[in-house]
């Protein structure tokens, strides 16, 4: 397996394009799940993982690029400027308010974007209407993956290619890894358990080996990802998964406050040992999927 090992803060390398203004992510002020997750898991997480994806993808001026689970819109916000105003991007995400988080903020440079409600597992999308179709961190949630890869294949026009980014096991995440010991163990359940269950390289191969895709590989991708404030890591990780842990989400927000200073004690000391400043450089570890339609 080829791998490569990056370092990366909030930077922009390798992307172009405007974003929103910048938002104190410890502002205390009442969000949305999908407003706490821009603010804080895309703004410090995904946007530097956003600058890997499109690197590997390769997008060129004029191109047609679809954004599958698209969130709060990172990687169509930032493949805008590449594909240009001759191209076309849309986000499509199963979602409602991710959407309209996304939809809120600035538009990029190049392509306007194009806002889709719908389900990997049935597209509501023309049969070879797209040169790539991304992915980034949706794969493991799709309820029917063989389904959601068949109609990946089925949108994309011949020849061309879809890329995917999935969580490598949390064994090889550990600060995640810990966060998630320490929510079982707080909650009787762990909370980062979906997110990265999706780990298996040969696995995934053969899910899109057998929705027909050609030249399949999966390789891994290392980054370091730093976030702002160590002192405040639990509580916003806490704060951002809540939406998807049916057991954090029944909690209200001193209870989740409670929940977050009981796991910043349990992982303390690997937290510490990934300090960085005042904040933490966190070593993250995923699978690249890349995919040719024959």
């Amino acid at each position: 397996m080829r791998s490569s090992f990056l370092f990366a803060s909030d930077r922009r390398t390798g992307i172009a394009g405007e974003r929103k203004p910048a938002i104190d992510c410890y502002v205390d002020c009442v969000q949305s799940p999908a407003e706490v997750y821009e603010d804080f898991l895309v703004r410090w997480q995904f946007r530097p993982w956003t600058a890997v994806l499109l690197a590997e993808a390769g997008i060129q001026p004029g191109e047609r690029v679809l954004d599958l689970a698209t969130g709060t819109g990172i990687v169509a916000r930032e493949a805008a400027p590449f594909v240009g105003v001759r191209g076309r991007i849309v986000a499509l995400d199963i979602n409602p308010a991710m959407l309209a988080v996304g939809e809120s903020l600035p538009q990029p440079a190049g392509a306007s974007i194009e806002w889709i409600e719908g389900d990997a597992a049935a597209l509501p999308l023309p049969d070879a209407a797209f040169d790539a179709v991304l992915c980034q961190q949706g794969l493991q949630y799709f309820a029917d993956r063989p389904a959601a890869a068949a109609e990946v294949r089925r949108v994309l026009a011949s020849g061309r290619r879809a890329l995917l980014v999935v969580w490598q096991p949390l064994i090889n995440n550990p600060v995640q890894e810990a966060l998630n010991a320490a929510g079982r163990c707080r909650v009787g359940v762990a909370p980062l358990a979906t997110a990265f269950g999706l780990g298996d390289a040969a696995e995934l191969g053969k899910l899109f080996e057998s929705a027909g895709f050609a030249d399949v590989t999966v390789t891994g991708r290392e980054l370091v990802v730093v976030f702002p404030s160590r002192a405040e890591f639990a509580r916003r990780m806490v704060e951002s998964v809540a939406h998807v842990v049916p057991e954090l989400a029944g909690l209200d927000s001193s209870q989740r406050a409670e929940l977050a200073r009981a796991i910043d004690e349990d992982t303390w000391r690997i937290l510490q040992s990934h300090a960085w400043g005042g904040g933490l450089a966190c070593p993250m570890a995923v699978h690249l999927i890349q995919a040719g339609a024959g």
